[in-house]
């Protein structure tokens, strides 16, 4: 869980290196991370526009696509696309 200056609800992120990838270890973490924190009522989370793997991660946790964002992460901007979890 994580908490970026320019949103109000906090949001869930994960990284994996490749070989780790695609043997559930995120959503694993993800669904303990939800759990841990289920009074929590808006969570957020972002991802490559292309990462399909992490969209459907995402939506499979019941997460509901928003939009298509522009994010400066690390002083450089990028498109993410942008999902809420509202319980």
């Amino acid at each position: 869980m994580l908490y970026r200056e320019e949103f109000d609800q906090p949001g869930l992120g994960f990284a994996f290196l490749i070989e780790f990838q695609r043997q559930g270890f995120a959503k694993e973490s993800s669904k303990a991370i939800l759990h841990h924190f289920a009074e929590v009522k808006n969570i957020l989370a972002f991802t490559h526009p292309e990462n399909n793997g992490s969209m459907f991660l995402f939506e499979s946790l019941s997460f509901v696509f928003i939009s298509t964002i522009e994010v400066v992460d690390k002083k450089k901007e990028q498109s993410s696309s942008f999902f809420e979890l509202a319980r």
